[in-house]
């Protein structure tokens, strides 16, 4: 029987493992500089402090919603609309532009005098 904690590590590559635990490292830093406790944070989010520090080390099984919880009490939440904004989408905007047609032809008219 498959451990389901293990199964969560072993669909994220080293680079999106890297990217969480800087997120968490970054909120823990936010927290801080606040000057607030870990249990306020996690009261006030309505979460637990052993979740809470789940996700400050950047734990995969940790959900979106808690994340989002967090980043709202630190008055975070409105960068959250960037993150996959379509105008920071390189890659996206790439290949949209590698889809345009190289010549652009105008359509005749088939009632053209």
């Amino acid at each position: 029987m498959s451990n389901k904690r293990t199964n969560v590590f072993a669909g994220i590559s080293n680079s999106t493992s890297y990217n969480l635990i800087q997120f968490g490292n970054n909120l823990n830093i936010a927290i801080k500089r606040r000057g607030l406790r870990q249990k306020d944070i996690a009261d006030a989010a309505l979460i637990s402090v052993p979740t809470l520090r789940k996700a400050l080390k950047g734990d995969p099984t940790v959900s979106i919603g808690v994340y989002v919880a967090i980043l709202s009490q630190l008055q975070l939440v409105d960068q959250l609309a960037e993150l996959a904004s379509p105008e920071l989408d390189e890659i996206g905007i790439a290949l949209a532009e590698r889809s345009l047609p190289t010549r652009v032809r105008i359509k005749k008219s088939k009632y053209d005098f």
